[in-house]
């Protein structure tokens, strides 16, 4: 009895896995309820396995009944995160677009996105339990994007400069940036003169875009899939 009491607590946790509910309180409250049903069910069929089958599937249409199919879709975190994600990269980009030189202000921006998102990245891996495939995916390819353009900030951004030279960083779509060395070459007037300039790739807006639209596709279809169920 103990061993289907158990089996019973898995099928719970199992399902209310996929409506994004993880309360110990609920869980161990609907495993009770339908252990006791179980029983019940035994009494008057006598029959064990159709005792079990019949007292899972008034679990699932009690979960049906309490929870909203899209409150608790699975795939909400990946969207939330990749929302996110994409509007504060659209925002980056329009600051790159409507400044000359953005050299300054993205010495400042990058590193602050790093630490944010390594703090998202530590949050995802520590709740592990509550993630899925998809969250873990977005959260590779965030991070790697983000690191990937904070590793060429401190390799080129951050460079010391004289009277006799200075850098101009500039942003072009979608995410290349031009850091510009100008050196002085007259004093008199004072006149410097581009001569290197070095390309940079920031891929996080296209990481967010990519991330935005495989959260979007599968939160749909994990809508209508809970949807169908919900009416059949």
């Amino acid at each position: 009895m103990k061993n289907k009491e158990k089996e019973i607590k898995r099928s719970v946790e199992k399902e209310l896995k996929q409506y994004g509910i993880f309360d110990k309180k609920i869980i161990k409250e609907l495993s009770d309820s339908t252990f006791d049903e179980y029983l019940l069910n035994l009494e008057k069929q006598n029959n064990e396995n159709d005792a079990f089958l019949n007292a899972l599937d008034s679990m699932r249409t009690t979960i049906k009944a309490n929870y909203n199919i899209n409150k608790f879709n699975k795939f909400r975190y990946s969207l939330l995160v990749s929302s996110i994600a994409l509007t504060t990269t659209l925002i980056i980009a329009i600051i790159g677009w409507l400044n000359t030189n953005i050299l300054y202000i993205f010495n400042i921006i990058y590193p602050l996105l790093a630490f944010i998102t390594l703090i998202y990245f530590i949050y995802t891996v520590i709740t592990y339990k509550k993630r899925n495939y998809l969250d873990f995916i977005i959260a590779a390819i965030l991070f790697t994007s983000v690191i990937a353009i904070t590793i060429q900030c401190f390799l080129y951004l951050y460079r010391p400069m004289t009277g006799n030279y200075y850098y101009n960083l500039y942003y072009d779509f979608p995410g290349t940036l031009r850091l510009c060395l100008y050196w002085l070459v007259s004093m008199e007037p004072i006149s410097y003169e581009l001569t290197k300039t070095t390309y940079l790739f920031d891929p996080t807006l296209i990481a967010s875009i990519i991330c935005f639209s495989l959260s979007i596709v599968m939160y749909l279809i994990e809508r209508r899939k809970k949807h169908i169920n919900y009416i059949s």
